[in-house]
């Protein structure tokens, strides 16, 4: 046997009006439909829902039962409903998505701020990690989109790419740095100070030892502080010092420590697998930040 909830709605309403003919009117059906619909019901379960007479419409107490299950689980389907609606319209839900630290740094702040204000009830999951982490808890079902920036992107067969803009790179210290006076800077002249970058060390050309990072460091925000209070040089995004560098409390080091100015920034899902409409909307709200080319997840 299988309950049918149009059937069930018919019986719910018969029971609240204690009339046929005005719960046909309320269900916008013929009072006719309505008498076979439950009398199909009453065919199926095995029992009279209502007893009919010249005085009115009596339900039984089998139908009483009935009728306080139904009610439940109208209300229940009802609720299901009402929650795939907001599933679809990316109003509630989970949102699972990765980003790495320089990213994360740059975008994060204002993009959970934009996502709670459109979006109040979602439930938002980032995670912030180094590329190669990121890769494998996409790849792991951990996160549905992840974010980062990057010169070379690595292969990988099970994952799709979107490049939906750059993020600038450079050497930075603070106003006043005794290496400012200098003319002429090349790498060697970092060896003098702290420098802090993301990865242990860059390579030079011919052969000339390496640019050894003494401050190994994926916070942004800590390197930031560094530039600021110390001598610490550091490899970051002028777009995390934006009005550091527009007040002249920090300033760029002209020096040709790496072969490019900035990198891809990327969009990174798994090759077709379907991603959430929240996580539309988060990509959505991320490429209005970045000022980006719109992207179509297929």
């Amino acid at each position: 046997m299988k309950l049918d909830l149009h059937r069930l709605r018919h019986v719910v309403t018969v029971a609240e009006t204690r009339s046929f003919s005005r719960a046909a009117a309320l269900l916008a059906i013929t009072q006719p439909a309505l008498s076979r619909s439950v009398a199909l019901l009453e065919g199926d379960l095995g029992f009279r829902i209502f007893d009919r007479g010249r005085s009115g419409v009596f339900i039984t107490q089998a139908g009483a039962d009935l009728v306080a299950g139904a009610e439940y689980l109208l209300a229940q389907a009802h609720a299901l409903e009402q929650n795939v609606l907001q599933i679809r319209n990316a109003e509630t839900g989970m949102v699972r998505f990765g980003m790495a630290p320089m990213v994360a740094s740059i975008y994060l702040p204002r993009l959970l701020t934009r996502m709670a204000k459109a979006q109040p009830q979602l439930i938002l999951r980032p995670l912030v990690r180094k590329a190669e982490d990121l890769i494998e808890a996409l790849a792991g079902g951990e996160i549905e989109l992840c974010f980062f920036a990057s010169a070379h992107l690595p292969a990988h067969e099970h994952i799709h790419f979107d490049t939906i803009g750059t993020v600038p790179i450079g050497v930075f210290a603070r106003a006043g740095h005794p290496l400012l006076r200098r003319k002429g800077l090349v790498p060697d002249d970092l060896r003098q100070f702290p420098f802090a970058a993301s990865v242990a060390e860059f390579p030079q050309k011919l052969g000339a030892p390496p640019i050894v990072s003494s401050i190994v460091c994926d916070n942004y925000f800590l390197m930031k502080e560094l530039i600021l209070t110390s001598d610490t040089i550091c490899l970051t995004s002028p777009l995390l010092l934006q009005e550091e560098l527009r007040t002249g409390k920090a300033v760029r080091l002209d020096i040709n420590l790496i072969d490019h100015v900035s990198f891809d920034l990327c969009a990174l899902r798994v090759v077709n697998r379907t991603v959430s409409p929240s996580v539309e909307l988060l990509l959505a709200q991320l490429l209005n930040l970045v000022e980006g080319p719109g992207v179509q997840l297929t």
